[in-house]
């Protein structure tokens, strides 16, 4: 064994000095063969004589030096080396189809690295906890658990004692705080947690300790986030145990977590429940809840578990809840990925279209150059080469190609990276950092690989097939057969196909995203500019406080030149699914528990001239005013969708309705209002004055006559004219409000529009080759038929028309392709569908029009084919 290895490490060192052994082999070749020779006249042959008794004794030297060579080194290593020396020189002859192969090659490689890895990082990669994958959270997409007939946050986990399925259950709900004391003041995004919340998680505080299990009544205990520890305290080291002020209330600091934790996302303080409700929860008790699944219990098994819970909670329930209505377990990662799941599928699927695309033009590339090396691979084969070592060698130049057009490709996708951050920020969960390395390394290089055999392949078989007497016959260029014609013209069919199906799914992006942007939203998003005012409980601790603070910056901002209306609600339009639902009954529609969301409404309230600010239609009856208040009827105005659900046919106004053990009158009813997305509609909403669900946490509505920006100083000025200390936060306008909401389905088009042009550029670059390639064959052939008389057009018309037959073809199977793969696309589709005939019809005219050009340019020249020098052509 020993001996062995020291004869593989002696033959790898022969790798690297194999013409130094050879030189001192000969040498010593040549010694001997003197030696002999000179004894051999010693003992008195003739010169010539003693040169052949020495040849005779010594053997072959050509024998010699061959095994000599053979056993100094790796034979199969050698012939490689040699192969890649020679594919670099034929590179280096041909700097026009290495950099054109090489940069088409990138630009694939490239994009399938980038959007591969934000796919790894979001989808892939595990969530950074320990035993991620035990980390469950309830009801799905469904949303929070909503508890409005309890006041206490510690009987939403009620059922927990009867579950055997969890280690731990906690809740949370994400929201933003105002923090004083030390430090300058500062408005932070928080969650509000359960005791248990990070033993769920299995994350402990890097610094101080954990919360008890029983917060202190007093001054509890929060924990920061290592990013506000460091820039908001100077990374004190000192800070634990030092009190804060949390809304106005006294706290203390228990720890700082480890740096990069970061859940919910975008959390910087984590404060326990009841701490902060007057800002976080908005007047009802909502939470998300998370659980650890024991060890070796399945998700099935606690699943089955918690829907006999739910069924039991169902049937004792006063008040249907999501948790009873939705009880489903899915594993945190999948639910946080849930919405980007799609999007990021579709791209890098996008991509490997292009990618495809890409191999087909340098196949056809390389097809052309090799057809024309026959006479090498005929000389070549004659002197011995076998056609696997033909092959062999073309294979070698196309990974070459491959390897560089892969090193560029990722230099392309670092520079992209943080491009595709920026464009997709409302749809990655940013848990873990999107980094090229590992994992999205080796999937480069498997992409080079496959990249290698899908635009070498082909050509190295189908042009190493060689009868020898036909190349070495004619001593020129060697026209391709017939089957290399159609090998060609198949490639150019898998290019336009694909491209079809790309510019497919951008149109129908486009046409989604322009019919979001034309679509009534059911209010004015122009010269409206929104902000959050989050009041604390400790400076206005009562509803009479929190209307006197409002009335005030309503007055103030309605003397401002240029305000037209002014008005608040505690949740704005489009800002996401707004889970404060109340149960809906009315005497001849009671409530019905069968019917889980049939019969569950969104409630908001509101304040000032919110209507009018927003310029949603009064339809019927009128707004609140002044009068309305806890102490008369309670009243409220519902929408359209909900008039029409309970009152349909009916003028809803003076009728009554009950939700949460509590009566109300119907004073007016407004127009549908796009509250969740753009895409969700119908909703059933109902609003009540602040005076009778009052909420210290509203934002803002100020409509202008001019131009909203340049007013946002004047506004802030006077809301710290009422009170110098009042925080503000996500000072925005309407229009980018709404903007934000179309993030996914814009970034969607951008880039399946980016990846289409590609697409179009390459299937529009290999027709033209294609037809250039078939017009330089056939130049013998025009120069022919134009001596004998052909005329132009009939001349244009040949040389189009091969081109345009592949790209019919083309475009035949794309559509089928379209037809199969576009269905995909429908979750992400709105106001148009999946098999849009004006967009497939748009999207054929543009790729034929965009081929014919590229057919155009050759089928021109061939027009202008002088017959003296055709006839010349070989």
């Amino acid at each position: 064994m020993i001996a062995k290895i020291r004869a593989l490490i002696s033959r790898l060192r022969g790798l690297f000095a194999i013409r130094r052994l050879d030189s001192d082999f000969a040498e010593e070749l040549e010694s001997h063969f003197t030696f002999l020779t000179e004894e051999n006249i010693r003992q008195g042959m003739s010169t010539e004589e003693a040169k052949r008794n020495a040849r005779l004794k010594l053997g072959s030297q050509s024998a010699l030096r061959e095994s000599h060579h053979d056993q100094r080194t790796i034979a199969w290593l050698e012939s490689l080396a040699q192969d890649i020396r020679f594919a670099a020189r034929m590179l280096r002859k041909n700097p026009s189809f290495t950099i054109v192969a090489i940069f088409t090659l990138a630009l694939g490689i490239g994009a399938n690295t980038a959007i591969f890895s934000v796919v790894d990082a979001v989808l892939l990669k595990s969530l950074p906890f320990p035993d991620g994958q035990r980390i469950v959270v309830f009801g799905g997409n469904a949303g929070p658990i909503l508890n409005t007939l309890s006041d206490s946050p510690n009987d939403l986990l009620g059922w927990q004692p009867h579950v055997q399925s969890f280690e731990a259950v906690a809740a949370y709900q994400p929201g933003q705080i105002n923090l004083t004391g030390d430090g300058d003041p500062a408005t932070v995004l928080a969650a509000q947690v359960s005791p248990e919340f990070f033993n769920v998680l299995g994350v402990a505080p890097a610094l101080g300790r954990n919360f008890p299990a029983e917060p202190a009544a007093t001054a509890p205990g929060v924990i920061l986030s290592w990013s506000l520890w460091r820039y908001h305290y100077n990374a004190d080291s000192g800070i634990l145990g030092k009190p804060v002020e949390v809304n106005g209330r006294p706290v203390t600091i228990l720890g700082v977590m480890p740096r990069g934790f970061q859940f919910p996302e975008g959390a910087e303080i984590w404060v326990p429940k009841g701490v902060g409700d007057d800002t976080i929860d908005r007047g009802v008790i909502l939470s998300n809840l998370i659980a650890r699944l024991k060890k070796g219990i399945s998700l099935d098994q606690a699943r089955a578990e918690m829907n006999g819970i739910s069924a039991r909670s169902r049937s004792q329930s006063k008040l249907l809840t999501t948790l009873h209505a939705n009880a489903t377990l899915t594993e945190l990662q999948v639910n946080l990925t849930a919405k980007s799941r799609t999007p990021l599928f579709l791209l890098l699927g996008a991509v490997a279209c292009v990618l495809l695309i890409a191999c087909a033009n340098v196949a056809n590339l390389a097809f052309c150059r090799a057809t024309n090396r026959q006479s090498e691979f005929a000389i070549r084969s004659a002197i011995g080469a076998g056609r696997p070592r033909l092959v062999r060698q073309l294979l070698t130049e196309s990974t070459m190609v491959a390897l560089i057009g892969g090193l560029l490709g990722v230099l392309i996708a670092f520079a992209t990276r943080q491009f595709l951050i920026a464009i997709l920020p409302f749809a990655l969960p940013k848990f873990t950092p999107i980094t090229i390395q590992g994992r999205v390394l080796a999937f480069t290089a498997l992409l080079c690989c496959a990249s290698a055999l899908l635009s070498g392949l082909a050509p190295a078989l189908g042009v190493t097939r060689i009868d020898l007497w036909k190349p070495l016959k004619n001593s020129g260029s060697i026209s391709g057969s017939r089957g290399h014609n159609r090998i060609r013209g198949a490639m150019l069919v898998v290019q336009i196909a694909l491209s079809f199906i790309l510019l497919i799914g951008a149109g129908l992006m486009i046409r989604t995203l322009a019919g979001l942007l034309k679509m009534d939203v059911g209010f004015d998003p122009r010269n409206v500019v929104t902000l959050d005012i989050p009041l604390s409980q400790a400076a206005y601790p009562a509803q009479p406080q929190v209307s006197s603070y409002f009335d005030q910056v309503f007055a103030r901002l309605k003397s401002v030149p240029g305000v037209d209306s002014v008005g608040a609600i505690n949740y704005l339009p489009l800002g996401g699914t707004p889970f404060f639902l109340l149960p809906v009954s009315t005497p001849d529609h009671p409530f019905d528990k069968s019917r889980p969301f049939g019969d569950v409404a969104s409630f908001f309230t509101v304040a000032g001239d919110y209507f009018p600010a927003m310029r949603i239609p009064l339809l019927r009856g009128r707004n609140f005013s002044s009068q309305d208040g806890p102490n008369t009827t309670r009243v409220a105005i519902v929408n359209e969708s909900l008039a029409l659900r309970f009152w349909p046919g009916q003028d809803p106004i003076s009728s009554k309705f009950s939700t949460a053990n509590q009566t109300f009158v119907v004073v007016g009813e407004v127009g549908d209002v796009h509250h969740a997305s753009l895409q969700q509609s119908d909703e059933l909403e109902m609003y009540f004055p602040q005076s009778e669900m009052p909420t210290p946490v509203m934002d803002l509505a100020v409509r202008f006559d001019g131009n909203p920006e340049a007013m946002i100083p004047v506004i802030r000025s006077e809301i710290l004219a009422v009170d110098k200390n009042q925080q503000i936060a996500s000072v925005q306008t309407m229009e980018s409000v709404v903007g934000h909401s179309l993030s996914t389905q814009r970034s969607d088009a951008y880039l399946l529009g980016v990846f289409g042009f590609l697409a179009l550029t390459l299937a529009a670059t290999g027709c033209y080759g294609v037809v250039a390639y078939s017009v330089a064959q056939r130049t013998h052939e025009i120069g022919i038929r134009i001596a004998v008389g052909a005329r132009p057009r009939d001349v244009l018309r040949l040389a189009i028309g091969s081109g345009m037959v592949t790209v019919f073809i083309g475009v035949a199977l794309g559509v089928c392709g379209a037809l199969a793969l576009t269905r995909l696309l429908s979750t992400l589709l709105f106001g148009v569908t999946a098999t849009d005939p004006l967009t497939f019809a748009a999207t054929s005219v543009v790729l034929i029009v965009a081929t014919l050009v590229a057919c155009y340019i050759p089928a021109r020249r061939a027009m202008r084919v002088d017959p003296m020098v055709a006839f010349r052509h070989e």
